[in-house]
């Protein structure tokens, strides 16, 4: 029962760089007792295949399949659960302390006040009113289908929230709603019918537009000329769906990303630890990714995971921060000048005139790497 609550959410991801979706993810653990049973002789602490209980050449081959899903990582011959695997333990072994999550509590980057994303509602929310289509885009995970729905929840009650495929589905949501018998009826009918009873401009809220096809965007057409407003939302869009607005979201700032973050991780974690705080922060600002790092954190913490400032690094990482290297500081500008100029005039007249130019060059260089050094 378990499993299947948790597939049918829409869950985001933690191993970004590999596209399967969660149900599918979760089979491939679940597929034999093995799989399990590495999974949860993982949980305490690192171990070797030798350490499992399982065949070895079974363990093996196990090993190589959650390596490549991001379920595990290895360090010389033992093996441990990454951040991935112990999100996805907790759930198929139980380990929740009898804490059980909500489901609504998985996507904790759903927050009421949507930071950063106010000025994007108020444009909406004003084109809307102008009876405009606006399509929102952005990378994936950055909150485009939190937002629709955020909308619709909020300020868009009567909105008609669906997907931009099958086309066939869409006119049925447009005719549940008007309140169209359906059952029985062919697409073309309930379009008439719809045409018919339909004379006031409402919102159709359009989320996953990269995915629209011929017959989605031929119905979406037709039905702006039945005065719906189309409010769409995708990693990308069809050109030939013209919008009198495009809105392109960006990821958090990184004031959002903390303001987020400490507003999810609230709801549970009386003392949020600052360093925890910056650690979810400083390798990302998409809310997706955000959410799911707060989730993980909300698990830790009812485990008592997160109870030492060394566990929180060892399931969160250091942050990391691009060193900036200057190639030329402006303090250095003077003291180059002066100094070729001076090996200039020195060496002027002497045959090999640019061996001054050639122990400038060394001595700058030095004063790069001295510099370099001290960052």
């Amino acid at each position: 029962m378990l499993l299947i609550c948790f597939s049918s959410l829409n869950i985001p991801r933690l191993d970004y760089s590999y596209e399967m979706e969660w149900q599918d993810l979760m089979l491939r653990v679940v597929k034999s007792k093995n799989h399990l049973s590495f999974l949860e002789a993982l949980w305490n602490k690192p171990r070797s295949l030798s350490q499992v209980p399982i065949n070895y050449k079974t363990a093996h081959r196990i090993s190589k399949e959650f390596l490549s899903l991001g379920l595990i990582s290895q360090r010389e011959n033992k093996f441990s659960l990454t951040p991935l695997g112990k999100f996805i333990a907790c759930f198929l072994l139980g380990k929740f302390q009898n804490h059980y999550p909500k489901p609504d509590e998985i996507l904790t980057y759903i927050d009421g006040d949507f930071i950063g994303r106010k000025d994007v509602i108020k444009e909406v929310l004003w084109n809307v009113r102008m009876n405009r289509d606006v399509v929102i885009v952005g990378e994936k995970g950055i909150g485009k289908t939190a937002l629709l729905k955020h909308l619709k929840a909020r300020y868009l009650q009567d909105a008609i929230y669906v997907k931009a495929r099958p086309s066939s589905r869409i006119v049925v949501k447009i005719a549940e709603k008007l309140r169209v018998p359906h059952r029985g009826k062919r697409v073309d009918e309930l379009l008439e019918e719809i045409e018919r009873i339909h004379h006031n401009p409402s919102v159709l809220l359009v989320d996953e537009l990269e995915r629209a096809t011929k017959g989605s965007i031929y119905l979406l057409k037709q039905l702006r000329r039945m005065k719906f407003v189309i409010i769409g939302a995708g990693i990308t869009y069809p050109k030939s769906l013209e919008f009198y607005r495009e809105i392109r979201l960006r990821e958090l700032s990184r004031q959002e990303a903390k303001a987020l973050v400490i507003n999810s991780l609230r709801k549970e974690l009386r003392d949020i630890p600052e360093e925890l705080v910056n650690l979810i922060t400083s390798t990302t600002g998409n809310p997706e990714k955000l959410g799911l790092e707060c989730t993980q954190a909300i698990l830790l913490h009812r485990e008592g995971e997160l109870s030492t400032r060394e566990k929180i690094h060892e399931y969160f990482g250091e942050p990391k921060f691009p060193r900036k290297v200057v190639i030329l500081p402006a303090r250095a500008l003077l003291p180059l000048g002066f100094l070729l100029l001076s090996l200039r005039f020195f060496f002027y007249g002497i045959r090999e005139f640019e061996i001054g130019y050639i122990i400038g060059t060394i001595a700058y260089f030095l004063y790069f790497i001295r510099s370099l050094r001290k960052s």
